[in-house]
């Protein structure tokens, strides 16, 4: 007669993956198997149906799935889970200011200033952009040197972090002129 094997079957302690972008390789749940089998992971962009690519342990924001299975024993017949799951990206604190000053002769331009990044992620990941009109955007910080009151509109696009709008002025006003005769 013949035995045949046993299914396996494989158990998470949990498995809601999702979470937050925060700088680390995901770290998958902990499995068990019925017949207490070497358990293996693989790491699959989730555009990859079947599959057929695998990645390492993702860190940056995006969807993906999780393959998680044991191979087939002398007892046991091989287990498989799909799961999948996102890395959000995080959110920033926009801290940029407007700019007041008094005319002096001198360029001006806003400063743009976030806080949230994780480990060793700065503004410089991200691209900026730039506009006076909140339509036309573009790569370079507009400079202001005339009295008056400006506009900037900006837009921070970053991998791992939500986009960023803005909108700040640069006001500068006349300065004081004193007529000082001898």
């Amino acid at each position: 007669f013949v035995i045949d094997k046993a299914p396996d079957v494989i158990t998470l302690t949990h498995e809601n993956l999702n979470k937050t972008y925060d700088g680390l390789n995901f770290i998958p749940p902990t499995a068990t198997s019925l017949s207490n089998s070497t358990i293996y992971y693989k790491y699959f962009y989730k555009t990859d149906e079947l599959c057929e690519n695998e990645i390492n342990a993702p860190i940056n924001a995006g969807f993906y799935t999780l393959k998680i299975y044991t191979l087939e024993s002398t007892n046991y017949l091989s287990a498989a889970k799909l799961l999948n799951f996102t890395i959000e990206k995080a959110n920033l604190t926009n801290l940029t200011q407007n700019l007041e000053t008094i005319y002096n002769n001198n360029n001006h331009s806003i400063n743009i200033n976030f806080n949230g990044f994780v480990g060793q992620d700065n503004i410089s990941i991200g691209t900026i952009t730039y506009s006076t009109n909140g339509l036309d955007y573009l790569n370079t910080n507009p400079i202001f040197k005339n009295v008056g009151t400006y506009t900037v509109y900006y837009k921070a696009e970053f991998l791992n972090y939500n986009t960023i709008t803005g909108i700040n002025q640069i006001i500068i006003n006349k300065a004081n002129y004193t007529n000082i005769t001898h």
